[in-house]
C-alpha cells in the first residue's frame, strides 16, 4: 500500500487515529531487534517472568498495583535510555545472540482510548501471561481481541498454586481457549531453574523469516485498518454534506445541534430504563424450583444434567424475555412520540414499525464456557467459576453458563452423586447450593444482556429519530450552498475511490 498517500488523506481529514496507524505501519517495517511485549492481567506474574529471564531480581514482585510505576525494558547489551521506561541492560550471551528486547507492560501501558499507545508500534510479538488462579477473565478476552494483529504466545503461570486434582482441568481449559482463539497451546511456566525457563521461552521465538513475515503482516494490518477508518470518515463527511442546511434558510438554532440533543434525550431515556432494570428475587427462586424438582425425580442423573437443565433455563428465560420485550416496545413508542413532538417533528407510523423491528428480535442462547478458578482466601482454597466472554455480532445474545462448571467446582456432577445412590439424600443440600449458584449466574448474565438489549434498541431509535429530524430540515438547503456541497461531495467521492483501490 502507498503509506504516504494514505497519510496525506489522513492529514486532510484530520484523522489522528489513522495517522497513528500509518505511523505504526511504518515503524513495523524499520526495526532490526525483535521486541516482545510481556503483558497480562494484574498479578499474572509478568515481573516474576522478567526477573527469571534476567537471572536476577530487577524489580520486586508485588501483589499491589503501583500507579506511577514506569514500564520496564530489559535488553542484553548496552543501549541508550528510553524515555518513559525503567531500563535494564543485563549482559547475557545466549539472549544477546537472539537480538531480543523485552518490555514488561501493564494494560494501561498498552491501551489508551480504545487504541494502542505508541510503544506498541514497535512490538513484534506478545508473551501474554494467564494466571492459573484467574483463567481468561473478561479483561483477558478484551486484551487478546485487541492484540490479535500480533503474534501471541500464551504463557500459563502460577500453576504450582493450584491443587493437584485441578491442574489438569485448568491446563485443558486454557488449551481449549487457545484453540478457540486460533493460538498455539500455552507454555506452562512453573517455579524452577531460570536457565530452564529461558530455554523454554527461546523456543517460542520466531525465525528471521517468520519475523519479517510477521512485521509485514502487521504493517499491512495497520494500513488496512487506517484505510477502513478513513473510508468511514469520508462516508460520514459525505453524509454530513448531504444534510447541511442552506445558510439563510437555517433555523434560528443549528439543526444538527438540535438533532444531537434529540438523540441524547432518547439515549438518556434508554440509559435510565436499562439502569433501573432488575428481575425480582422471586424469579431466581422460581428457576431454582424448576431445575431442582425434575432433577430430584430423575435422581439428578446425567439426562437431567445434560439436557433438562439447558432446556428448562431457555424456556424460563424466553418467558422473562417476552415480558421485557413487550414493555420495551411500549416504552420506546412513548419516548418517540414525546421526543418527536418536542421538536415539531411529524409523527411517523413507519418509525413505529421500525421500533417493533428493532426490539422485536428473538433471543439467541449461547453457551458460555466455564472452568475452575482457584483463589486463596484466609489460607483456604476456594473455587469460583471464570466465564469466558462469547461475542456474537448482529443478534440478541443471551449467554447461558454451562452447568458443568459449577457442578464440577462443587462436586455435584452425576458421576460424583451417582444416578442411583443410597446417599442421594445427603447430597441434596450440596445440589441445592450448586443450583442456587448456577441460577444466580444465569440471571446475572440475563440481566446484563437485557440492559445491553435496551441500550442497543434505544441507540438505534435515537439514530432513526435523529435522521428523521435531519431529513425534515434538508429543505432548508439553498442553491448557493448546493454548489459548495456538491463540489465537496465530488472531492470526498474521489478520495473514497482512491481508498477503495488501496
Amino acid at each position: 500500500m502507498d503509506l504516504q498517500k494514505i497519510k496525506d488523506i489522513a492529514q486532510e481529514l484530520e484523522q489522528e487515529q489513522a495517522l497513528s496507524l500509518i505511523e505504526a505501519a511504518s515503524a513495523s517495517q524499520s526495526e532490526d531487534t525483535l521486541k516482545i511485549a510481556v503483558t497480562g492481567n494484574f498479578n499474572a506474574g509478568k515481573t516474576t517472568l522478567i526477573n527469571a529471564i534476567a537471572g536476577k531480581e530487577l524489580r520486586e514482585v508485588s501483589g499491589i498495583s503501583v500507579d506511577d510505576e514506569l514500564p520496564l525494558r530489559l535488553s542484553f547489551e548496552k543501549m541508550p535510555e528510553q524515555e518513559g521506561f525503567e531500563c535494564f541492560d543485563v549482559y547475557d550471551p545466549v539472549w544477546n545472540e537472539e537480538e531480543v528486547i523485552f518490555y514488561d507492560l501493564k494494560f494501561e501501558d498498552i491501551f489508551q482510548a480504545g487504541t494502542f499507545k505508541p510503544v506498541m508500534y514497535d512490538m513484534d510479538m506478545v508473551f501474554y501471561l494467564v494466571s492459573a488462579l484467574q483463567v481468561f477473565t473478561a479483561e483477558d478476552m478484551y486484551a487478546l481481541e485487541q492484540l490479535k494483529r500480533y503474534k501471541i504466545k500464551i504463557i500459563l503461570t502460577k500453576l504450582d498454586a493450584v491443587d493437584e486434582e485441578s491442574k489438569d482441568s485448568v491446563i485443558k481449559f486454557v488449551d481449549d481457549m487457545c484453540n478457540k482463539l486460533g493460538l498455539d497451546s500455552a507454555l506452562v511456566i512453573e517455579k524452577g531453574n531460570n536457565e530452564e525457563i529461558g530455554k523454554h521461552l527461546r523456543g517460542l521465538l520466531p525465525s528471521f523469516g517468520e519475523i519479517e513475515q510477521m512485521r509485514q503482516q502487521r504493517a499491512d494490518g495497520f494500513a488496512r485498518e487506517a484505510v477502513s477508518l478513513l473510508k468511514k470518515g469520508v462516508e460520514r463527511k459525505l453524509d454530513a454534506e448531504e444534510q447541511l442546511p442552506a445558510e439563510e434558510a437555517a433555523p434560528e438554532e443549528d439543526y444538527l445541534s438540535k438533532s444531537l440533543r434529540l438523540r441524547n434525550r432518547i439515549l438518556e431515556s434508554g440509559i435510565q430504563k436499562s439502569s433501573n432494570f432488575a428481575l425480582p428475587d422471586s424469579k431466581q427462586r422460581e428457576l431454582e424450583r424448576l431445575i431442582y424438582h425434575p432433577g430430584r425425580k430423575k435422581q439428578f442423573n446425567s439426562d437431567w444434567e445434560n439436557g433438562m437443565i439447558q432446556s428448562t433455563v431457555e424456556r424460563f428465560l424466553g418467558e422473562c424475555f417476552e415480558e421485557v420485550q413487550s414493555d420495551l416496545i411500549d416504552s420506546m413508542k412513548r419516548d418517540y412520540r414525546s421526543s418527536a413532538g418536542s421538536v415539531g417533528l411529524e409523527y411517523s407510523s413507519e418509525v413505529n414499525r421500525e421500533i417493533e423491528e428493532i426490539a422485536g428480535k428473538r433471543p439467541v442462547y449461547v453457551d458460555v464456557t466455564t472452568a475452575p478458578e482457584m483463589q486463596q482466601s484466609n489460607g483456604k482454597t476456594t473455587k469460583k467459576v471464570a466465564i469466558a466472554a462469547a461475542v456474537v455480532t448482529g443478534a440478541m445474545i443471551v449467554p447461558i453458563p454451562a452447568w458443568a462448571g459449577i457442578a464440577i467446582a462443587l462436586g455435584t456432577t452425576a458421576t460424583a452423586v451417582g444416578s442411583i445412590s443410597n446417599d442421594i439424600e445427603k447430597e441434596k443440600a450440596k445440589i441445592k447450593q450448586a443450583i442456587a449458584a448456577y441460577c444466580d449466574l444465569v440471571l446475572s448474565h440475563f440481566t446484563f444482556s437485557m440492559k445491553e438489549y435496551m441500550n442497543s434498541s434505544y441507540n438505534q431509535l435515537a439514530n432513526i429519530v435523529g435522521k428523521q429530524y435531519e431529513e425534515s430540515q434538508k429543505q432548508a438547503v439553498n442553491k448557493e450552498n448546493e454548489e459548495k456541497v456538491n463540489a465537496q461531495k465530488e472531492h470526498l467521492t474521489s478520495l473514497l475511490e482512491e481508498l477503495d483501490q488501496m
